[in-house]
């Protein structure tokens, strides 16, 4: 069904939010390693820009039967709050490029996401 959407709409963008949910859609083990591989591979010969969101930690979610599709992606990017109500964001991988690994104080303004200088944790 996201092949036909992205075909019947031209999509050059996808946003998945919460890969976790595969779980619930395709119970078999074997399939649920497959198919994100499959939708990867589609999307980037088809030179779509993918989103995919996941949660760290869930209370729905056990670590024993949750899915890491983390090995799949290109770019992960980590974004956690502090209890101080302050926003962090930490580049954990991106292929083929160098990137700091400390985490980034960033802030959502009215003119967009503002990247913070020199915040060290």
């Amino acid at each position: 069904m996201i092949k036909e959407n992205i075909k019947r709409i031209n999509a050059r963008r996808l946003f998945f939010d919460g890969i976790f949910n595969l779980e619930m859609m395709l119970p078999d083990q074997l399939q649920l390693r497959r198919y994100p591989y499959s939708l990867l591979k589609y999307l980037k010969k088809k030179n779509i820009t993918s989103v995919f969101t996941t949660p760290r930690s869930s209370s729905t979610i056990t670590e024993n039967t949750r899915m890491d599709a983390e090995f799949l992606m290109d770019n992960i990017i980590i974004l956690r709050n502090s209890e101080a109500e302050r926003r962090y964001m930490c580049v954990s991988k991106s292929k083929g490029t160098q990137h700091r690994l400390n985490s980034t104080e960033y802030a959502i303004t009215e003119r967009g996401i503002k990247i913070k200088d020199c915040t060290l944790l």
